[in-house]
């Protein structure tokens, strides 16, 4: 497809929908209006706003939009609540009224109303003019003296469109105006040398303003410092229009700031940021100065001009008073440290040794101190680390004072150190004498007790020697009196431990006399106690020979016995050997003859109880012989039955041969029960037991012979059973192979269908000969028989049902075959039939074949559908059955063939029709552009300026004639040409009348293009004399004074301007064509600047007059200010002459009047710079007599304050000659000595 023509015809479109939007527009335009009227009101007052709606033909089921109320005016909320009331006489009962404000909906701003009116019905409003809705607004003071409440983006629909409406706006007067005030000002600051900050001002003001000038004159100490731009001033441009232009002339330390527009524009906003200076700080900073900003002077657009008042910005630079603050405290540490030397000089010469490196260590604190205060001063950080250097001197303060204490008690302690180590010395000598005598006589005991004691001995004199070591260091540290107390200590604790060693060690020795004595009745004890023992160890011999004598097992039944005694036996002589080693044999001998005696006693019981054991042996030994005869008996009885059943079938011996084993492992049991009983000993005991065993196990034996032969007699009749079954099962088999085969005749479908059953059945037939031979191998074929001859009574039964199934199954599958054919066939038919459809349709256009597309792509897929159920209900076997269904739905396709042969030749007679209709529709377009041919070619035939004139509207009109076309390209493509016919008619005719109007308006300008460039140059001719005018005025400005010539810079530079844009207007109105339209509008504005210049002419006069008269009052000013200032000097050196105290107790009032001196300067300094000198001349008089008199009581209370100190004298000298007592507030006390202090002097009462 050709993608150009598509983009050609949805330019066509887009641009007759934009044509058909403006007419829509343009006519809505003239049938709906929304307004509101104009009102006064007075701040506090309320007043109900309406908006009104005028409509001459039905609308309003919604409205809505945004109202926005100016700085001043608030919305009061009705009795309900709301923000906005509906009118009811021209609102329905289902118009719905909703608003928000910022509080509701934070997209919105402040002041911002948005509303919606929505009928939920549809309905629209009632009338066709009035108030619909309405709020309630109350003034607050900030209510400008004029502003507007404007209604935007309203919306109003009828039940088919909805449309935007124009904005609208009602002007609000504030009955109770209050002059503006206009400020520009800046917030103090800090900032310290090499610092930069950038200090903004804001300026703030209700008025429109176009111009502003300021001058900016810094301290010392600071400079202004250039932005990116190379300017001194960086101005916030959200608050400037483009046609504002900063400049700023830097004078010394005095910036001056001109900001102007070039088409006296006002500044946005009315408050915030306006402009921002950078400032750097230098070491001549003082501690507190101050920037001022004076000669503030704004303008309207009108050339208004508006004096604002001066303000002062104040400067702290606190390193200045850190610095000093932290210089004192530095001389502090070094004076402190002068004196730690000069103390440390005068004394001993190892104390000065001592202290010397922590001095020098102090010195180059300080000097390390200086070293980065110096740095803080380079860097401007002073007051920033003020608090570190702070911290750091405090610190070295204390270490200084330390070091000058621990020197002084260095030098006391050296003076004493030597007598107190003398006397250290005497009294260690006195516990060496002591310990040598403990020595000596621990010597004369035991030497194993001298041997316990040596260690004490040694660790004694080691202590003794460390006293001396101890005494010698405090000595050699000087601090053996600080260290005395705790020598002493030492000394006491040593003599105690010497005490305790002689009072120990005589006790060791007593302990070792008394243990000698104990060793001898110990030995004796021990002698006797061996002798009783072999005694008994005589008995135990005799005793093992007699046992001895008896049978093996009795032996070996007391040979645990026999062994414990003679451990026993052991065990005594290691007990007495145990208590003589101890040297407790006598107190152990009481229990070790307790011992002996039970040992005895064991050895008696041994001889009785061997005697009884040996009589048992004997009787045992006889009883086990006759046990032994029984069991061969019963043996010899169970071999014959083993025999018979040996002769049984092999069936019945492998069931008899766990009986066998059994009776056989009983016999084998009771012969080892027996030799049990024997080893035990217990034969005679066991024969009660023995015997009824041995009855037992004969009856056993008969037991097995007579169930070995009954299953012989069950085994022979199970044989025959299974034979018959295996008979029966065979029948049952041959059964089965019939009907398979019968089966197997049929159509494989229906053999497939019954494959299941057959499969089932052979495993019937499989299983009932499995259960014939578990039967058999179980032995219960005859008790099963009946059972198995019911399940292959149940296997012939559905043999014979396979039979009757199989064969109805392939009756029905013949009859579904047959039917399938005739389906297939009827098919057939069909797609024959829409075959030539096709064949038909494929001779038709194009676009009729695209649009049948879906309908025969539809009912081939019906046919294929169809054919696909045929075949499912073939596979299912219900062709027969479905029929009913199918033959309908062969019905259905034959009327949907017809259906489309129908619509494919409708479908062909409407394109081409369309095809001739779009024929006639180009050549009728082509007319009309041969006559837009027509006027352009006359158009070309005019001025250059005329053509551009009439340029817009030429090509407004080809692109009509474009439209045309496309508009005729969109109803061929969408195959409307026929439909669309009259409508493009209709257009045509308004192209020929746009074609009309175009030649019309071409004739037209350039009749008018002549008149027009004659007024141009009249205009520039009168704006040239008014260019003459204003020269000669500026030359008159340049005689007066610099400050007068500044103040009226930017009226002049704003006259500029307006002479520049009535050059600009001019030349605008040559340029549109409207030089003679607006000769008037012109005329004018030359009138209006003549009237400003000569209007400021008359202002620069006067204030140049002002300006010399402010002059002369300013040096009046200065006179009574020296005046003043001389009286106060005079005051002070009075003062100066008197006590210190009295300095001291008026230096608040000093300041005081020094303060009022200075608010005095900075009153006449400030009058001067507003040029308000001469009226603030009776204000600065008074504050002068104001300070006079504030002189005037200082000076009295310094003569009363000296009075009382030289009465206080005169007191301590009548105390000094006996008289009267008085205090330093005149009462009278009792007489006593000490000091009294006058003032900075002290005075002693004696």
């Amino acid at each position: 497809m050709n993608t150009s023509i598509i983009k050609q015809v949805k330019n066509g479109r887009l641009a007759m929908l934009l044509l058909l939007l403006t007419t829509v527009l343009t006519s809505f335009a003239q049938t709906v209006k929304v307004s509101m009227e104009d009102f006064d009101i007075a701040p506090g007052e309320q007043r109900v706003v309406d908006i009104n709606v005028t409509n001459d033909v039905p609308y309003g089921t919604d409205l809505g939009g945004d109202i926005y109320l100016p700085a001043g005016l608030k919305i009061v909320p009705n009795e309900d609540g709301d923000y906005l009331t509906r009118n009811m006489t021209r609102c329905t009962s289902s118009h719905a009224l909703t608003a928000a404000t910022k509080a509701e909906n934070s997209s919105l701003i402040e002041g911002q109303i948005r509303f919606s009116l929505v009928s939920q019905s549809g309905k629209t409003l009632k009338g066709n003019e009035g108030a619909v809705v309405s709020f309630t607004v109350e003034a607050t003071d900030e209510l400008a003296e004029d502003s507007k409440i404007t209604l935007k983006d309203a919306f109003i629909t009828n039940t088919s469109a909805s449309n935007v409406v124009a904005d609208c706006e009602a002007n609000v007067h504030n009955s109770n105006y209050v002059r503006p005030v206009l400020t520009l000002s800046a917030q103090d600051f800090e900032l310290t040398p090499t610092k930069q900050l950038n200090l903004s001002f804001a300026f703030a003001t209700n008025r429109e303003v176009s111009a502003l000038q300021a001058d900016i004159t810094l301290p010392a100490g600071l400079e202004f410092v250039e932005n990116e731009d190379g300017e001194y001033a960086t101005f916030n441009m959200s608050r400037l229009t483009s046609s504002h232009t900063p400049s700023t002339t830097l004078n010394g330390n005095k910036l001056n700031i001109i900001l102007s527009s070039t088409k006296s524009s006002n500044l946005k906003g009315e408050d915030g940021e306006l402009f921002f200076v950078t400032l750097k700080a230098t070491g001549d900073l003082a501690a507190e100065s101050a920037i001022t900003v004076d000669r503030i002077i704004a303008s309207t657009s009108a050339g208004t001009r508006m004096n604002i008042e001066a303000i002062q910005v104040n400067v702290s630079n606190l390193d200045v008073a850190a610095k000093a603050v932290i210089d004192e405290a530095v001389a502090g540490l070094k004076t402190s440290l002068e004196q730690v030397k000069a103390d440390l000089a005068t004394y001993a010469d190892g104390v000065q040794a001592m202290f010397n490196d922590k001095v020098e260590e102090a010195g180059n604190s300080i000097e390390n101190i200086e070293t980065a205060i110096s740095t803080d001063v380079a860097n401007g950080d002073v007051a920033a680390n003020a608090e570190t250097r702070n911290a750091e001197i405090a610190a070295l303060a204390e270490v200084i004072a330390q070091i000058a204490d621990d020197a002084k008690t260095a030098q006391e302690n050296s003076l004493s150190n030597d007598g107190q180590y003398q006397n250290d010395l005497t009294a260690i000598a006195d516990v060496q004498a002591s310990l040598n005598e403990a020595t000596t006589t621990v010597a004369g005991y035991d030497e194993s007790v001298q041997a316990a004691f040596a260690e004490t001995l040694s660790a004694l004199q080691e202590s003794v020697t460390d006293l001396t070591t101890t005494a010698e260091a405090s000595h050699n540290n000087g601090t053996s009196v600080a260290d005395a107390a705790a020598l002493q200590e030492s000394i006491a604790a040593v003599v105690a431990n010497i005490e305790k060693l002689l009072a120990d060690a005589a006790a060791a020795q007593q302990e070792y006399e008394e243990e000698v004595a104990k060793a001898a009745a110990n030995e004796e004890q021990h002698t006797a106690d061996l002798a009783a023992i072999a005694e008994v160890q005589t008995k135990l011999d005799a005793a093992k020979t007699t046992v001895e004598g008896y049978a093996e097992s009795v032996q070996g039944a007391f040979a645990e016995t026999v062994t414990t005694l003679e451990t026993s036996v052991a065990g005594l002589t290691t007990t007495a050997d145990a208590s003589y080693n101890n040297g407790t044999s006598v107190a152990d001998a009481t229990a070790l003859q307790e011992s002996i005696a039970a040992v005895i006693a064991d050895i008696e019981k041994l001889l009785a109880d061997a005697a009884a054991a040996q009589q048992a042996f004997e009787a045992n030994e006889a009883q086990h012989t006759a046990d032994l005869a029984a069991i061969a008996e019963v043996q010899t009885k169970l071999d014959e039955v083993l025999k018979t059943i040996d002769g049984y079938s092999q069936s019945v011996q492998d069931a008899m041969a766990e009986a066998e084993a059994a009776t056989q492992t009983s016999i084998d049991d009771l012969t080892a029960a027996a030799e049990a009983s024997y080893a035990a000993g217990t034969s005679v005991a066991d024969k009660e037991t023995f015997d009824a065993a041995i009855a037992a196990l004969n009856t056993q034996i008969a037991n097995l012979a007579a169930a070995a032969e009954a299953a012989q007699n069950g085994y022979d009749a199970n044989e025959l059973q299974y034979k018959n079954d295996l008979a029966a099962i065979a029948e049952v088999q041959t059964k089965l192979e019939t009907a398979t085969t019968t089966v197997a005749g049929y159509a494989e479908s229906v053999q497939g269908a019954f494959a299941e059953t057959v499969t089932t059945l052979e495993a019937s037939v499989a299983a009932l000969t499995t259960t014939a031979e578990t039967s058999y191998n179980n032995g219960t074929s005859v008790a099963d028989a009946a059972a198995l001859q019911e399940s292959i009574a149940a296997v012939v039964a559905d043999i014979e049902k396979l039979l009757t199934d199989a064969a109805a199954a392939q009756q029905a599958y013949e009859a579904n075959e047959a039917q399938h054919i005739a389906d297939l066939a009827a098919i057939a038919e069909v797609q024959t039939k829409l075959d030539e459809v096709l064949a038909i349709i494929d001779g038709y256009s194009q676009s009729v074949q695209d649009a049948m597309a879906g309908a025969e792509a539809a009912t081939q897929t019906s046919i294929d559908e169809l054919k696909v159920a045929a075949e499912a209900s073939y596979a299912a076997g219900t062709s027969v059955a479905d029929k009913e269904t199918f033959d309908p739905a062969v019905a259905a396709l034959n009327t949907q063939i017809a259906n489309l042969a129908a619509a494919a030749e409708a479908a062909q007679n409407g394109v081409d029709a369309n095809d001739a209709q779009y024929k006639a529709d180009l050549e009728a377009i082509a007319a009309v552009q041969a006559s837009l041919d027509e006027v352009k070619q006359a158009i070309d035939g005019y001025d250059e300026p005329v053509q551009q004139a009439v340029a817009e509207e030429e090509a407004g009109v080809q692109e009509a004639v474009g439209a045309l076309k496309t508009l005729a390209d969109a109803s061929y493509t969408a195959g409307t040409s026929v439909a669309d016919k009259d409508n493009l008619q209709e257009e045509i005719a308004k192209v020929l009348q746009l074609i009309e109007k175009l030649s019309a308006d071409a004739a037209a300008a350039n009749g008018s293009y002549a008149e027009n460039n004659a007024q141009h140059e009249a205009d520039l001719a009168a704006i040239e004399a008014l260019k003459e005018h204003f020269d000669d005025m500026k030359a008159v400005v340049e005689t007066y004074a610099q400050d007068v010539q500044d103040e009226f810079a930017q009226d002049m530079t704003a006259i500029q301007e307006s002479i520049d844009g009535l050059v600009a207007a001019a030349d605008a109105s040559f340029t549109a064509g409207t030089a003679v339209e607006d000769k008037e509008t012109l005329l004018a504005g030359i009138v209006a600047v003549t009237e400003n210049i000569d209007a400021v002419a008359a202002e620069a006069e006067k204030v140049w007059q002002a300006y010399q008269e402010n002059e002369a009052q300013y040096e009046a000013d200065l006179a009574i200010i020296e005046r003043v200032q001389n009286k106060f000097d005079a005051v002070l050196e009075k003062i100066a002459g008197f006590d210190e105290t009295v300095a001291e107790v008026v230096a608040e009032d000093i300041e005081t009047v020094r303060t009022a001196i200075d608010r005095l300067s900075s009153t006449a300094e400030k009058s001067h710079d507003n040029g308000t000198s001469v009226e603030d001349a009776d204000l600065l008089q008074t504050m002068a007599y104001n300070v006079e008199a504030l002189i005037a009581a200082l000076d009295n209370k310094a003569e009363l304050e000296q009075q009382k100190i030289t009465t206080s004298i005169s007191k301590v000298t009548q105390l000094n000659n006996g008289n009267v007592m008085f205090d330093l507030s005149g009462r009278q006390v009792k007489q006593g000595k000490g000091l009294v202090i006058i003032g900075k002097k002290k005075y002693v009462v004696k």
